[in-house]
C-alpha cells in the first residue's frame, strides 16, 4: 500500500486536548494530542511526541479526504539515525474498500483477523508474471512483508511493513502502511520507517504502531 503520489500540504499544529509527562508514552518525555478533519466520518485525533514540528493536517481541504502527520526532528529518545523526520500520508476511505482493495493483507472472517496475503500483493502489480517470475516474486514478497493486527482507541484494523526488494540494497526502504476501520469509514496511511539493511534499532515500526494505537475517531463537527 503506497500513497507516495499524493501531494500533501501539512498545516500547522492544531489545538491539542491532552499532554502527558510519561517517559513510557511513545518513548518520549511528553506527548501532545492533536486532531484533524479529513472529511465526514474521518475527524480523528492521535498522540504525537512533542517535537519542533510535530503536527497533523488535512492539506487545507477536508472534502479531499487527504492529509498527513509529521514528527520532526525524530526524538533523541528513539535512538533512530536513518533519517531526520517521520512523515505519513493519510487517506479517508469508505470502510468496504479496505476489505476489497488489492494489497499485502486480507481479512480472514473465520479468525476475525488480518493476515499476510502474498498472492493479493502480486496481483496488485497489475501485470501477468510467468511461472518462474511468479515463484521469485512470491519468495521475495513473503520475506519482505509483515502484517500486524492493530486495535486503536475506537477502531480496529491492520498495519504492515514491506521492504523494497529491488535497487541498491543500502538504499532500500522499509515502508509501513495501515488501515483502521470505524464503520462506515476507514483511515489509512503510509510512510517510511527505516532501511532494512540498518540494525534493528534503526527501525521505527514499533514507534509508529504505538502512534497508530492512539488514534481515535471523533464525532463529526456540527
Amino acid at each position: 500500500m503506497k500513497y507516495n503520489d499524493l501531494a500533501i500540504l501539512l498545516i500547522g499544529v492544531l489545538p491539542f486536548h491532552a499532554m502527558a509527562n510519561d517517559p513510557n508514552v511513545l518513548g518520549h518525555p511528553s506527548v501532545t494530542r492533536v486532531e484533524t478533519n479529513l472529511g465526514k466520518g474521518c475527524r480523528v485525533s492521535m498522540s504525537l511526541p512533542i517535537s519542533e514540528r510535530s503536527r497533523i493536517g488535512n492539506g487545507g481541504d477536508p472534502d479531499a479526504g487527504l492529509g498527513g502527520f509529521r514528527v520532526e526532528p525524530i526524538p533523541k529518545g528513539w535512538k533512530f539515525k536513518s533519517f531526520q523526520k517521520l512523515y505519513f500520508n493519510l487517506m479517508c476511505l469508505d470502510a468496504d474498500k479496505v476489505f476489497t482493495k488489492t494489497g499485502e493483507a486480507s481479512f480472514d472472517p473465520q479468525t476475525g483477523s488480518w493476515k499476510k496475503d502474498v498472492e493479493r500483493r502480486i496481483k496488485s502489480l497489475g501485470y501477468k508474471l510467468s511461472p518462474l517470475e511468479y515463484k521469485d516474486a512470491y519468495e521475495d514478497f513473503d520475506k519482505a512483508i509483515r502484517v500486524y493486527n492493530v486495535e486503536a482507541v475506537n477502531a480496529k484494523g491492520f498495519a504492515s511493513t514491506e521492504d523494497d526488494t529491488t535497487g541498491d540494497e543500502k538504499n532500500r526502504v522499509r515502508h509501513m502502511g495501515f488501515c483502521l476501520i470505524n464503520e462506515p469509514k476507514a483511515l489509512c496511511g503510509e510512510g517510511g520507517v527505516g532501511y532494512p539493511t540498518d540494525s534493528s534499532k534503526n527501525d521505527l515500526t514499533e514507534r509508529v504502531l504505538e502512534i497508530i494505537r492512539t488514534i481515535e475517531f471523533l464525532p463529526d463537527e456540527e
